[in-house]
């Protein structure tokens, strides 16, 4: 227990020196270095959730697309058949691509200031 507490106080100890550090070499000051890292682990959270919330909403979109193919090819239509077999698989890799591409960017986004 005492060698957890330890390692949280020297990260709180490294965290704020590198702040500090970087407050003296930028345009920001000490106070407003500090914030960005303490709110830094939200921001990562926040742009994960909307990471998540981006890829469902695509993964809804493929099951519309793919009911709404299945529906037209019993209906008759004979272009929908096509799009049976090929839009879930297109639509799941550019899901796929997105939820890839979003999470690498997650740091970047994070570290974002306003």
């Amino acid at each position: 227990m005492k060698k957890g507490i330890i390692a949280i106080l020297a990260l709180v100890l490294v965290f704020g020196i590198a702040a500090l550090s970087y407050a003296t070499e930028s345009s920001k000051s000490a106070g407003q270095v500090a914030k960005d890292v303490v709110t830094y682990p939200v921001k990562v959270v926040k742009e994960g959730v909307d990471v998540v919330a981006g890829t469902t909403q695509q993964s809804a979109e493929v099951v519309a697309n793919e009911a709404n193919n299945v529906a037209g090819t019993l209906t008759g239509d004979s272009e929908k058949a096509k799009g049976m077999v090929v839009d879930p698989v297109t639509g799941t890799c550019e899901t796929v691509k997105d939820a890839v591409v979003n999470t690498a960017n997650i740091p970047m986004e994070a570290a974002k200031t306003k």
